[in-house]
C-alpha cells in the first residue's frame, strides 16, 4: 500500500485487520472476514454464509454512476476485476485505480474482451451516482468497461466481509482501507485476490486468463 494523506489517517489502528489483505495472492472462495474496530464493521454472518459460493448469492442492490439499479449477479458472464475505493481518496484510490488501468491495457485482446472492472465505493454516504460520474471522468474511466456502484451502508459492509476487505472511517471524510484487488470468474466465484497491483501485473493477468478458461 502506498502512503498519503488522505487514507492513511488510521491505518496503524487498522493494521491488524488488514493482515489477511496482505498476504492475498491466492486462488481463494468467500470467507469470513472477523474483526471490527473504529467502524470498521462488517457482515460476518453472510460471509459465512456465502462460503464457497458465488458472489452473485447476495441480494443486495446497487446504484451505478448512471443512476441504475443493478444487482452484482447483473455482472455474470464475464470475468470481473472488482476493487473497493472512495472519491475523495487523493492517494491509494487513484494508484490504484491507475495500476488497474495499466492491467486493462496490458492485456492480449481476447483476454481484455472477456474482462471488465467494478469499483464499489466505500462511502457512499457521500459517493453519490453524481460523485462516482465525477470520479470516472478524473480518472477516464471508458464506461464499456468500468463499472462504478454505490450501496447502503450495510450491504458495503457485508461485501467487504465477504471479499475480506478491511476498512473504517478515519479523520472526518477520510477512511483507512486495504488495497485489495479481486478476481472474480464469469460466475462470480474468487478465484483470485491479491493487495494492489503494482507496477507488475503478472500475477493478476495470469488470473484472469486462468480464469477465462475454467
Amino acid at each position: 500500500m502506498r502512503s498519503g494523506p488522505c487514507c492513511w489517517g488510521m491505518f496503524i489502528t487498522l493494521s491488524v485487520l488488514a493482515v489477511g489483505a496482505s498476504n492475498l495472492d491466492r486462488s481463494a472462495t468467500a470467507r469470513r472476514y472477523t474483526g471490527a474496530e473504529h467502524g470498521a464493521r462488517v457482515a460476518t454472518a453472510s460471509a459465512q454464509a456465502l462460503s464457497g459460493a458465488s458472489l452473485y448469492q447476495l441480494e443486495s442492490v446497487w446504484t451505478t454512476d448512471r443512476g441504475e439499479q443493478v444487482r452484482l449477479k447483473d455482472l455474470d458472464g464475464t470475468t470481473e476485476v472488482l476493487a473497493m475505493v472512495f472519491t475523495r481518496c487523493t492517494s491509494v484510490c487513484p494508484t490504484l485505480v491507475h495500476d488497474l488501468k495499466s492491467l486493462d491495457a496490458s492485456m492480449p485482446g481476447g483476454t481484455r474482451t472477456g474482462t471488465h472492472f467494478v469499483l464499489v465505493t466505500i462511502d457512499p454516504a457521500h459517493d453519490t451516482p453524481q460523485a462516482l460520474r465525477g470520479f470516472r471522468d478524473r480518472m477516464g474511466l471508458d464506461p464499456e468497461r468500468w463499472t462504478l456502484l454505490r450501496g447502503t451502508e450495510s450491504d458495503t459492509r457485508e461485501l467487504a466481509a465477504v471479499l475480506g476487505f478491511a476498512y473504517g472511517k478515519g479523520d472526518g471524510r477520510n477512511f483507512a482501507h486495504s488495497s485489495l484487488v479481486t478476481v472474480l470468474d464469469r460466475g462470480g466465484l474468487i478465484v483470485h485476490q491479491q493487495a494492489g497491483v503494482g507496477s507488475d501485473p503478472t500475477r493478476a493477468l495470469a488470473a484472469i486468463e486462468n480464469a477465462q478458461t475454467r
